[in-house]
């Protein structure tokens, strides 16, 4: 730390000292705040891991769905039920889901 006033007082530069050295300190040891120990970002990055896999599988299982559907639609195979779909969308909103 460079002083450029020589008029500084000694419980100025006490103060200054004490904001220098609590500086050098948290560069030393790190801030506990700004990141986390590393037993606990394996545990989210474990976490994180299984559900991209959970939803790759659900994307996929969507993705044929569709493809399904789409194809018995192309071939004049696509039948709704009226009743079974109005029932099943409104127990849907009904609990706050979507349909599965």
């Amino acid at each position: 730390m460079k002083i450029e006033n020589g008029k500084l007082t000694s419980a100025q530069a006490t103060e200054a000292s004490r904001t220098q050295d609590a500086a050098f300190a948290t560069k030393a040891r790190g801030n506990p705040w700004t990141s986390a120990p590393p037993e606990d970002s394996v545990g989210v990055s474990d976490i994180a891991s299984r559900i991209g896999k959970i939803a790759a599988v659900h994307e996929t299982r969507m993705s044929e769905r569709v493809s399904q559907l789409a194809a018995q639609y192309a071939r004049g195979e696509y039948n709704v039920d009226a009743a079974t779909l109005s029932h099943t969308i409104v127990s849907d909103a009904l609990k706050g889901g979507i349909g599965e």
